[in-house]
């Protein structure tokens, strides 16, 4: 899923959105893709694959902080994953953060805004 964002993050549907980097090395760990959207905001994506990822929230808020110390624009926390369990959607709520959930069909990723 991360290469296929790479080279289509359009995918997503966030307008305008460019990937900068895969494995992305700041203070707290490695974000898996960083991007910048249409207006210049930095994006944090952090990509997940179970649906009771333990790291996630950790993950979110360690690597948004980070990227706030070093640079000067607006950063957005965007987390893809497939279907999450309530008690982890319940903690994301509290968050400024995106939830997309991914699905397979036919050998084919497809990507979800969800209003959380």
């Amino acid at each position: 899923m991360e290469a296929y964002l790479y080279a289509y993050p359009e995918a997503l549907g966030i307008e305008g959105l460019k990937i900068l980097h895969r494995q992305h090395k700041v203070k707290n760990g490695i974000i898996d893709l960083l991007g910048e959207d249409k207006d210049g905001n930095k994006v944090v994506i952090e990509l997940k694959v179970k649906k009771r990822p333990k790291d996630l929230i950790w993950q979110l808020q360690a690597y948004t902080e980070d990227l706030k110390d070093i640079c000067k624009e607006k950063v957005r926390a965007v987390a893809v994953t497939p279907p999450l369990d309530k008690s982890i959607v319940s903690q994301l709520k509290k968050m400024d953060c995106e939830l997309y959930y991914f699905y397979h069909h036919k050998n084919r990723l497809t990507f979800e805004k969800q209003t959380i």
